[in-house]
């Protein structure tokens, strides 16, 4: 059985373009679709989920709805001694790396519920059998660990970036979040090669992989994730090979903003190399940051500055389709 976690805030969500009660009608009785208009809802749905035999849970929102969501769940079932679900992620959101990485690049949470139907028709043909999870075809995706003393516990997501990424995605939360804003955020952005603005000013980071601190010190951003292809064609670490079990990719760019501009294909891919640019995957990721960071979408603001550690967490299994 399907266990569906709704975030009615998410991009494709917000209106009730695909509210719960249309999930509902789509999965019939192969799932339990609930909204959580706050992330501290999420723990009485697990409870519900865990107790009526739930063995694969979707979350229908963008990255920063999953990593909130899963970070809750690695919580919980650590507290519960419950063992982690299947998970399957829906495309709810602005960004959808997640999904991109382990399920779908395209679709919405209507179609990605058909589908969902489809594969499950094929596996059980009685509507709301419980069964096991065992025997359900999956992928498996490591998550990032991430402690930071003024958060109330260790957070999990797929990505933690700051700089650029940080305040570029800051502020176009607090604007009006739509396809013009995107527009001119990214103008800006590009165009901040040539007259620099608030967006591209590099900040000062200390900065230790693997117990050994970086020379340099100004980062126009810094960047460490899972998943190696992040959003429209950027895929920019440099592990042909990929990264080992427990390293993650990590980008450390201390390069200006016009360096970066000038060969911006080949940085965005991960094919150049700079004396300033460390991009190499890592097992331990220590930085004493400005301002904030990002993880998975998710924007967390430090305004007298943080210091965090990113490792390996655990490995994750996603349900897959085909």
């Amino acid at each position: 059985m399907y266990g569906i976690i709704v975030n009615p805030n998410a991009k494709k969500n917000i209106g009730g373009k695909f509210c719960p009660e249309d999930l509902e009608k789509i999965m019939g009785k192969r799932a339990i679709v609930r909204s959580t208009p706050h992330i501290s809802n999420v723990r009485d749905v697990f409870s519900e989920f865990f107790d009526r035999g739930v063995n694969v849970i979707c979350v229908s929102g963008g990255d920063g709805s999953q990593h909130l969501t899963l970070t809750e769940l690695v919580h919980f079932c650590r507290e519960k001694k419950l063992e982690l679900p299947l998970l399957y992620p829906i495309r709810g959101g602005v960004m959808n790396m997640v999904s991109n990485e382990v399920a779908t690049r395209f679709g919405n949470p209507a179609t990605q519920c058909k589908k969902l139907c489809a594969f499950d028709e094929k596996i059980c043909p009685e509507p709301g059998a419980k069964g096991e999870a065992g025997h359900l075809p999956f992928v498996t995706l490591p998550v990032l660990k991430i402690e930071d003393p003024q958060a109330e516990k260790e957070a999990y997501a797929f990505t933690f970036a700051n700089g650029i990424l940080y305040k570029g995605l800051d502020e176009y939360n607090r604007g009006s979040k739509n396809v013009f804003a995107a527009f001119w955020l990214a103008v800006r952005i590009i165009s901040g090669a040539i007259v620099p603005n608030r967006l591209v000013t590099p900040t000062e980071n200390r900065v230790k992989v693997n117990g050994k601190a970086l020379a340099h010190s100004q980062h126009i951003f810094i960047v460490a994730g899972t998943i190696k292809k992040l959003v429209l064609w950027f895929s920019p670490f440099a592990t042909p090979a990929g990264a080992k079990e427990g390293e993650f990719y990590s980008l450390c760019c201390g390069l200006t903003p016009f360096e970066v501009f000038q060969h911006l294909p080949s940085y965005s891919v991960g094919k150049r190399k700079h004396e300033r640019l460390y991009n190499q995957p890592a097992r331990v990721l220590e930085i004493e940051g400005q301002e904030g960071y990002v993880l998975d979408g998710e924007v967390y603001h430090r305004k007298k500055g943080y210091q965090v550690k990113v490792t390996s967490g655990l490995e994750l299994k996603f349900l897959k389709i085909k």
